[in-house]
């Protein structure tokens, strides 16, 4: 049974929007979707004329995200070898205090139980770790338990320190530039959910006058999927810096972002060429060329996932 795709991005929302208008418009009163228009009452040159505010809104929200990404990869960039420093070192010291791991509370060390390490995921708390470490070795001066491992790893102490100053700058920047990007989000929102319903209205009253016949719905840019299968939806984990593969996706469907992390998706088997950056809570367009899709998780310390429509 042929179904009608309503996509999930706001990039291909306003896309079918665009092209309900612009062929009810060029039809004029012979349009198929002329009746039901007027019939509730809807003004498509206001609704094109908000949607365009809308957009607006949407290309400011991008530029902060494209800020927020940068800043998030740079702070991981910055982290890798303070966190690294922080586990080894911890594994070191507990040759001291097999015993009694409580000790290495003194460390800033998340034990658990009293029996074991447990890390967290969240870069803050990541952070807060790594500066306990740094200042409880600092002031232990030459009695620190961390001199022959530093001498070992040729670990060079005031480097560290500095990255983990510039990942936490880097990690602001990212939150700030963050909450400005939800800001422009619920700006366009307020002004496109409308829009987007009247515009679905307006697809399912032309799907049932043309019994969705998809190369009529194609002149109105509406997405019909005629497999006999009904597609199902996959939900999918990426460790940490991992790839994911993904493919018998929908045409028209949307991937979906549903994890606390930022993925970055490519078209294919390969992570070659620009990636589509997704953050957390974010859509989008599984169009074509993404049947088959590489997935990335940039997080150096989380799990992402997300989830697809497939036919398999």
């Amino acid at each position: 049974m042929a179904r009608i795709i309503h996509p999930e991005d706001f990039s291909t929302q306003q896309s079918r929007f665009g092209s309900i208008y612009d062929k009810n418009k060029a039809d004029g009163v012979n349009s198929d979707a002329a009746s039901f228009v007027k019939e509730k009452n809807i003004n498509m040159d206001k609704l094109k004329a908000d949607a365009a505010n809308a957009l607006v809104f949407e290309k400011t929200r991008i530029s902060y995200t494209i800020i927020s990404v940068a800043a998030t990869e740079a702070r991981d960039h910055h982290f890798e070898d303070v966190w690294k420093f922080t586990i080894d070192g911890f594994q070191f010291l507990k040759k001291f205090y097999k015993k009694d791991l409580t000790k290495l509370l003194a460390w800033g060390a998340p034990v658990v139980n009293g029996s074991k390490l447990k890390y967290p995921s969240e870069f803050i708390k990541c952070h807060d770790i790594a500066i306990a470490l740094l200042q409880k070795h600092a002031s232990e001066g030459a009695n620190s338990l961390l001199i022959p491992f530093i001498a070992k790893n040729n670990c060079k102490i005031v480097d560290l320190t500095q990255h983990a100053a510039d990942a936490l700058t880097a990690h602001n920047t990212s939150e700030a530039n963050s909450m400005l990007a939800e800001g422009m989000t619920s700006k366009r929102n307020q002004l496109w959910n409308p829009i987007w319903q009247t515009t679905k209205d307006i697809t399912d009253f032309l799907a049932g006058l043309n019994n969705n016949d998809k190369k009529a719905l194609g002149e109105w840019g509406v997405v019909v999927d005629d497999s006999p299968r009904k597609p199902k939806e996959r939900n999918s984990v990426v460790k940490p810096q991992a790839k994911k593969l993904s493919n018998g996706i929908v045409n028209g469907s949307s991937f979906e972002n549903t994890g606390k992390t930022i993925l970055h998706v490519y078209p294919g088997k390969t992570t070659v060429g620009n990636p589509n950056i997704v953050k957390p809570g974010e859509k989008l367009n599984m169009g074509k060329g993404f049947s088959t899709i590489t997935v990335v998780n940039m997080d150096l310390l989380e799990a992402g996932s997300f989830k697809v429509l497939t036919q398999k």
